[in-house]
């Protein structure tokens, strides 16, 4: 048997993951483990788990968990349970073997390590170090932290595992090891800044591997935060590793290199390198292994920096690497540039770079007998060296005849070109720059500090992107996505800010597009006229066209907007060309639409479309391509092709939007409308309903009465509001529509809006209505031959059966429409089965199996792009935590999917993680918050005329109310929700209602009456409360034993008949309570 402590306690026997029930019999565990098998007096171990807490027969107590500790750890053999879990003279002790717990082992590979390296033995140190540091799984024992003797021991191992790692990176810089140990010992410097000697051998790691100018920044940070928290200078192991890494970032010539001169030429860095990674690296594996690296992207992307910075820092050839700048190369009528123009550019470097050294032969400058090529081909020879060409766009063919014949005549020649267009040579390997990841908009705050892309701008602005206010981060975001992740334009709008405030500069950028185009000097701007300059009319006339589309597009799209007659083979040639030109960004990802004009390229090439005389056909042409974007995805998204069309319209959804605009500009407002239309699910889908809603009405707006497609437009509107504060306006008006509407003239859009519509009537408990639209569902499902909507169909049958107890019936109906997804191809659909059934298994208590269900919907919602969805199965995630009783873990679920609802502005989900934090913080015994959380639901649940949620969230203040002692306002609350409860005829609903009051009268008859009538409300729903799930309750019931034997023989009978009139049951419990408001204070 094996025990890990080292992270969550987890127990293995042999290759099974052993379930140890109940959180005081895993604290016991855990205490035992920690305790090293000594035995522990029993007092002792008493005092240490339950404290001031202990009841009454503690030792009876702490038997019992024993007892079922040993039933846990040997299901089949109490002998084996009693020999793991020793009783002797008094106390216990758990008998794991030598090496059966991951601490010990963990400690002892320390102590072996250890002494390996004091004997001068670093290789054996490194590999023991490797096996410990593998055995760390995290904080230990997170869920018992609360434990003084849990967090002495976290506290314990933790220095040790520092210690270890401090070890590791000792042997390492010794002999060597696997990569990525400087990032290790990075992250882990994070979580502890202040420990010196670790920021010490990190910088040593960094220059181990030749990143000095990272390794100095690490000391400068350590200097600044031992100054700001402890108010010292760094010591003296800091001090000695500055030192030695800044004598190897600050060479020393040798006495070898005086009177010759320095090898080779680059030009100084003038500012910190910041992020590119992962370039860098592939630029030095690709000149470990190839003779021509061409490094390419768009103007301003960055490329002479990475080149520059990594060469630097690669050991030099013996000849050294020699830069030269081909941005001033340019011909004339008279002498237009040739390779030789090429050469003699790079000749010029040698000899003003003091390039003697390659050879002392005068005729460098002087024999005009001989042309540039060769004489430079004779000056490298077989010298081993690099040559870069910088910026060589302009002339590419001349670069690219010159790299030829010098690669094929100097046999030890390397050479790297930067250029915006690819030479075409045999054997170019090309490294492409693409611009710096940009978070999403609704992404965390430490997803954007960990962003390339705002590093480099809060380095080049001198902010420190940390110690940053919210809403000064918000605007750095802001001016970050502004900039397209072009280095060029982070820096230009970095050197903006010396007269403008952040807030000033992103309103700036918000507002004009071409904003940093007019910054800085123009330098952007002269970056991308250059570009433009070396284009064809043609293909300055297709960019300008093209640049009418905001997001990425494919061919098709380029060739709606072209001019007619164009072919297609020559679109497709026009366009490679400008990707080799670095005009157009080429990404053969999932998305099927794989090219897109950067946003400074696509904001400098529509300055010639305002003026172009075919403006308003390439309009009508980019809207009408669009309009069948959106008829051609909407069918899609319900089958297999759905991950596929998600994607697809979420790419092209800015398009989509200015196309709609388009078109109502343009005077087809039908046309607009039956776009909008075929919208509508993707924006249901995709969690853009507000959004939607929003274009719809403006659409609305404009249309007239007889406007075809008017009708369904409208409905969309509405149906898109159904989770929103108007809801019950809007189910209003959906319901309106559908009733108008004979089922035969139901279209596309009013089915799905049927079924949206019909989800929300339930859920809102209004059953007679649901129930009257779902038969005309099932009526227009039988009558189409569509598997998919036969399906939907199912599904909300079974909301409906589950809604009135039928949980077999419900189940029944949502296997099927599963089945029915599954084989149409729809993950969403697929998904919302999933939904019911775990559901139903929650009412059963199958709290496992749910977890896996939801587990897997987090999934799919995730696969799918579906963030909200994805949180809101994130929320019955933590529930269902709070249920096994892992509050700890259930707290952070849930804060996190509440967070996340913020973020994506889901109100409905916020609220629901409130009442799930409510939940949880009244099981840990923290009653205030518990209310705080669950009025905060309330508050959203009211605004929207939910009755079914504020049931649910009144019966949960009542709860946190008895938990507080507070029975009087509880006994208020539950009368609340059961009046909620009624009007939404949930019989589970009810059922809650009349436990929680349970919880406040004094009387047992009266509380027995009210728990008889629950159990037999949810014996009605097919749905018994599981146990644990209100433990409040399950101890008043523990302490009545049989309700029914405590009512006199009539009330039997009267709660049957309770049970039968959920309608009037409000008025029964009213007369049976009376007006005595008298409450239990007890329980």
């Amino acid at each position: 048997m094996r025990f890990e402590i080292l992270g969550r306690l987890t127990v293995w026997d042999g290759s099974t993951r052993l379930d140890i029930p109940g959180a005081k019999q895993r604290a016991l565990l855990a205490y035992l483990l920690v305790n090293g098998g000594r035995l522990v007096p029993a007092d002792r171990i008493i005092d240490d788990l339950w404290g001031d807490g202990a009841p009454s027969k503690a030792r009876n107590a702490l038997q019992a968990k024993v007892s079922s500790l040993r039933r846990a750890l040997a299901p089949a053999d109490p002998d084996r349970g009693r020999r793991l879990v020793e009783a002797r003279d008094g106390g216990y002790r758990i008998t794991a073997g030598t090496d059966a717990v991951d601490a010990d082992r963990f400690a002892g590979l320390v102590t072996r390590a250890r002494d390996e390296l004091e004997g001068n033995h670093p290789a054996r140190a490194y590999a023991i170090l490797e096996q410990a540091l593998a055995l760390w799984g995290g904080e230990p024992l997170p869920e018992h932290r609360d434990y003084p003797f849990a967090a002495a021991a976290a506290d314990r191992y933790r220095a040790l595992w520092l210690n270890a790692v401090e070890m590791h990176a000792t042997a390492w810089l010794d002999v060597g090891g696997r990569p990525g140990v400087p990032d290790e010992l990075a992250t882990v410097l994070a979580e502890h800044p202040l420990r010196e000697s670790l920021r010490a051998l990190l910088m040593r790691a960094l220059a181990r591997e030749g990143r000095q100018v990272e390794a100095l920044q690490v000391y400068r940070t350590g200097r600044r935060l031992l100054r700001d928290e402890l108010g010292i200078d760094p010591g003296a192991e800091l001090e000695s590793a500055h030192a030695d890494v800044y004598a190897q970032h600050v060479r020393v010539p040798s006495a070898a290199d005086v009177g010759h001169g320095p090898v080779g030429w680059l030009p100084a860095e003038s500012t910190e390198f910041v992020g590119r990674g992962p370039q860098r690296q592939h630029l030095q594996d690709l000149l470990a292994r190839e003779r021509l690296v061409t490094v390419t992207g768009p103007g301003g992307i960055g490329k002479t920096r990475l080149v520059v910075h990594t060469l630097t820092r690669l050991a030099e050839p013996a000849e050294g690497v020699w830069l030269t700048d081909l941005s001033a190369v340019a011909g004339t009528i008279d002498c237009p540039t040739d390779s030789a123009t090429i050469a003699d550019a790079v000749l010029r470097t040698f000899r003003d770079r003091q390039g003697a050294n390659l050879g002392s032969d005068e005729r460098l400058t002087t024999d005009s007998q001989r042309g540039a090529v060769e004489r430079l081909r004779d000056r490298i020879g077989s010298r081993e060296m690099v040559l870069v060409l910088d910026g060589g766009e302009h002339v590419v063919a001349e670069v690219a005849e010159l790299a030829g014949y010098l690669l094929a005549a100097c046999p030890e020649l390397r050479m790297v070109v930067t250029t915006r267009v690819l030479l075409g040579l045999a054997g170019e390997a090309v490294l492409r720059l693409d611009p710096l990841a940009l978070p999403p908009v609704e992404a965390a705050r430490q997803d954007y500090l960990a962003a390339e892309s705002v590093a480099l701008f809060c380095t080049r602005a001198g902010l420190d992107a940390e110690a940053l206010s919210e809403a000064e981060f918000g605007e750095v975001a802001a001016i970050v996505r502004r900039t397209d992740g072009i280095p060029l334009a982070m820096e230009v709008a970095a050197g903006l800010l010396g007269g403008l405030t952040l807030s000033d500069l992103a309103a700036h950028m918000r507002a004009d597009q071409d904003f940093l185009q007019h910054g800085s000097g123009s330098t952007l701007i002269e970056t991308i006229e250059r570009s433009w300059r070396l284009l064809g009319e043609q293909e300055r006339d297709l960019l300008a066209r093209l640049s009418l589309i905001e997001g990425s597009w494919s061919l098709d799209a380029a060739h709606a907007l072209a001019p007619d007659g164009v072919r297609g083979g020559d679109l497709a040639r026009s366009v490679a060309g400008l990707v080799d030109r670095s005009l157009i960004s080429y990404d053969p990802g999932p998305v099927p639409a794989p090219y897109r004009l950067l946003d400074t390229i696509r904001s400098y090439a529509r300055r010639s479309l305002t003026e172009h005389p075919d403006l308003d056909a390439i309009t009508a042409a980019h809207a009408g391509y669009f309009h069948g974007v959106a008829a051609r995805y909407d069918w899609l998204l319900r089958c297999g092709e759905q991950p596929r069309a998600l994607r697809a319209l979420g790419a092209a959804h800015a398009d989509l939007v200015a196309a709609l605009a388009a078109l109502r500009e343009l005077g087809r407002v039908a046309d607009a409308l039956d776009m909008a239309c075929c919208l509508g699910w993707f924006w249901w889908l995709s969690g853009r309903r507000r959004e939607g809603r929003a274009i719809l009405e403006s659409l609305l707006r404009h249309a007239e009465e007889r406007t075809p497609g008017r009708w369904t437009a409208s409905a969309w509107r509405d149906a898109l509001a159904l989770t929103d504060v108007d809801a019950e306006q809007a189910l209003r008006r959906c319901l309106a529509v559908l009733s108008s509407t004979p089922t035969q003239d139901w279209g596309s859009g009013l089915r799905l809006i049927a079924l949206l519509t019909a989800d929300r009537v339930f859920q809102r408990g209004e059953p007679e209505r649901g129930g009257h639209l779902l038969a005309r569902i099932n009526r227009v499902a039988e009558q189409l031959d569509d598997e998919w909507y036969i399906a939907a169909a199912r599904l909300t049958s079974g909301i409906d059966a589950s809604r009135n107890g039928s949980t077999r019936r419900a189940r029944h109906h949502a296997e099927t429409a599963r089945a029915g997804f599954v084989s149409a191809g729809d993950r969403w659909g697929e998904l919302q089965a999933l939904d019911l059934l775990a559901g139903l298994d929650e009412m059963e208590g199958s709290y496992q199996r749910a977890r896996a269900a939801r587990e897997d919907m987090a999934g799919i919602a995730e696969e799918l792009g579906m963030r909200d969805v994805h949180a809101y199965q994130v929320v019955k995630i933590g529930n269902l935590l709070g249920l096994s009783e892992e509050l700890d873990a259930a707290l952070l679920c849930l804060r996190n999917a509440r967070d996340l609802g913020r973020q994506l502005g889901k109100p409905n989900t916020v609220a629901y993680a409130n009442n799930g934090l409510g939940l949880v913080l009244r099981r840990a015994g923290h009653a205030h918050d518990a209310l705080v959380h669950h009025e905060a639901a309330l508050r959203h649940y009211r605004g929207i005329g939910s009755h079914a949620g504020s049931a649910f969230t009144c019966a949960a203040i009542g709860l946190a109310g008895v938990a507080g002692g507070d029975t009087g306002t509880a006994y208020s609350w539950h009368m609340r929700s059961l009046h909620d409860a009624t009007r939404t005829r949930d019989r589970r609903a009810v059922a809650l209602a009349l436990e929680g009051l349970a919880l406040t009268v004094d009387e047992t008859e009266k509380a027995a009456t009210l728990l008889a009538a629950a159990r037999e409300l949810r014996a009605g729903a097919g749905a018994p409360r599981p146990h644990g799930e209100i433990p409040e309750v399950d101890r008043v019931e523990a302490g009545l034993g049989d309700p029914e034997a405590l009512m006199p023989g009539d009330a039997r009978e009267r709660v049957r008949a309770w049970a039968a009139d959920v309608e009037g049951i409000a008025g029964r419990v009213k007369r049976l309570l009376g007006d005595s408001s008298a409450y239990r204070v007890a329980m």
